[in-house]
């Protein structure tokens, strides 16, 4: 859930401000996250007091993967979890996932997603690298056309 605010608010600055560059505010979180993966999964991170902020950097990767997946629209995404599975008032991690797997239409986003939760990876790069590709996302952790690096 972190992440995805962070996601939100990341579009939400960028709506109000036509200067915020959501494409460096990513790759900000892209590279917070890297370290915390090496210790261990996302979703153990509460065991880590140093690692709180993977909810947040890590988290946004996993919302703009759901966003990409959901066509552009991370909103709806929610909207859609809430009226399906969390029309009883919870979201389960399965549930995520599998509405995750139904947007998108394939299996790998979700295994992408579990991969980042449970497990630690000693090249976290690498494993960046491979969610970006599973998940669709890669294209936006390139630089832009006429942009130099």
């Amino acid at each position: 859930t972190e992440g995805g605010a962070e996601l939100l608010a990341f579009r939400a600055t960028a709506a109000a401000d036509p200067k915020f560059d959501v494409r460096k505010r990513l790759a900000e979180a892209r590279a917070e996250c890297a370290p915390f993966l090496r210790n261990g999964g996302v979703a153990s991170a509460y065991r880590r007091a140093a690692d709180f902020r993977a909810y947040y950097a890590c988290g946004a990767l996993i919302a703009l993967a759901a966003e990409k997946a959901n066509g552009g629209d991370f909103p709806g995404f929610v909207r859609g979890l809430i009226a399906g599975p969390g029309a009883d008032g919870e979201v389960t991690r399965a549930e995520w996932l599998a509405e995750l797997d139904r947007v998108s239409g394939n299996g790998r986003s979700s295994a992408a997603v579990g991969d980042l939760l449970d497990r630690a990876h000693p090249d976290p790069k690498a494993a960046l690298d491979r969610f970006a590709v599973e998940t669709g996302i890669s294209a936006l952790f390139t630089p832009a056309a006429g942009t130099r690096t």
